[in-house]
């Protein structure tokens, strides 16, 4: 198996993993976190900074990735609607919401979702790659493998990032939130800030 050169998705008894090429162990997104999260004392930072205490949020997560935000805010009551657009994570989500019902997961662009006007959303929420730091410890084996998969290396998301917060502003009813990391520049277009002790999310009001 460590020979592999393409990552694969193995189906066995306990449904679809991932094998990624180097690794000899299938890789499963796990759902136990996003449970600790949303049945923890206090409503976490994802969940006021998408205003889950003001009542049922219909949330379109744009950047699901393996779904550990979307499902936290489905096991707080949100409607979530998970896009993704690698086909081996869509494929990895759809099977995991066939075994948990949780959550609807689409495939493909989260900018022709943004732009349909007969969808409608009360909360956009943008979880974008993070660039890669300089740092000798590997961000956990879930985030590497999204990584790799994505063919993330050094991106520019800058602009990118930008035009999906402008859209997200056009259709969202409530807000458009954005997980950064806590020490990223700020940006001045945002109402106000959840803070966490690693990572933040930005709060932007529709247009």
């Amino acid at each position: 198996m460590s020979s592999r050169t393409e990552p694969v998705l193995v189906l066995d008894e306990l449904g679809l993993a991932l094998l990624m090429p180097g690794y000899q162990t299938l890789y499963r997104p796990s759902q136990q976190h996003a449970h600790r999260r949303s049945s923890a004392g206090s409503l976490s930072e994802l969940g006021k900074a998408c205003g889950v205490a003001q009542g049922h949020r219909r949330i379109l997560d744009a950047c699901a990735g393996f779904g550990t935000d979307g499902m936290t805010l489905a096991d707080l009551g949100c409607t979530v609607t998970m896009v993704e657009q690698n086909l081996l994570v869509w494929l990895l989500l759809r099977d995991l919401d066939q075994a948990l019902g949780r959550v609807t997961v689409e495939y493909g662009d989260c900018t022709d979702f943004m732009r349909d006007l007969r969808r409608c959303w009360d909360v956009i929420y943008l979880d974008p790659m993070f660039p890669p730091r300089r740092k000798t410890a590997l961000p956990n084996r879930g985030l590497q493998h999204l990584r790799e998969l994505s063919g993330v290396q050094e991106p520019d998301v800058g602009v990118t990032l930008t035009q999906l917060i402008a859209l997200g502003r056009r259709c969202a009813l409530a807000r458009v939130v954005v997980k950064r990391r806590l020490k990223d520049p700020q940006d001045t277009q945002s109402a106000f800030q959840i803070k966490g002790k690693s990572i933040r999310f930005d709060v932007y009001l529709p247009e």
